[in-house]
């Protein structure tokens, strides 16, 4: 601690190619563009419960919360709810990794990240993140994987 302070005295960055351990990624927004497999999901469950579909103004909401904070603002509490966060525990997420879009030079980014620092994954996804990394054959680039 004392090295660190002196540094911190002397004006140096303690941030540094040197003294960077890891890079920590998100998925949504950060990997990947899944603004439209999120809509496409909603409408999947909403449609099954006999509701209209997201409308666009709810747009930014369902794609910057959980499922469960998603699903109660697009349900109301109650019933449907409940029955609604069972059926995504049952459902095939595949369906829906097309839509998603590689964010530009993703690729890049990760094979040069993985040369010099661990490279992670931490995401409030639940069962979804590693088999969107291996759909997108990008499993290989990290070192640990963090969903909800």
């Amino acid at each position: 601690m004392k090295m660190n302070r002196q540094r911190h005295a002397n004006n140096e960055n303690p941030l540094s190619p040197q003294t960077l351990k890891v890079i920590a990624f998100d998925c949504d927004g950060v990997l990947f563009d899944s603004k439209e497999a999120n809509i496409q999901f909603y409408n999947h469950v909403l449609e099954r419960f006999a509701r209209n579909p997201v409308r666009p103004e709810q747009h930014e909401y369902i794609h910057m919360h959980t499922v469960h904070e998603s699903l109660l603002f697009l349900l109301g509490a109650g019933d449907d709810l409940q029955k609604a966060l069972t059926y995504c525990q049952t459902l095939d997420f595949q369906i829906f990794h097309d839509l998603l879009e590689c964010e530009p030079g993703l690729t890049q980014l990760l094979a040069f990240a993985k040369k010099s620092y661990h490279v992670a994954l931490a995401t409030n996804r639940m069962v979804t993140a590693r088999d969107i990394l291996a759909h997108f054959q990008l499993e290989q680039y990290f070192d640990l994987v963090v969903s909800a």
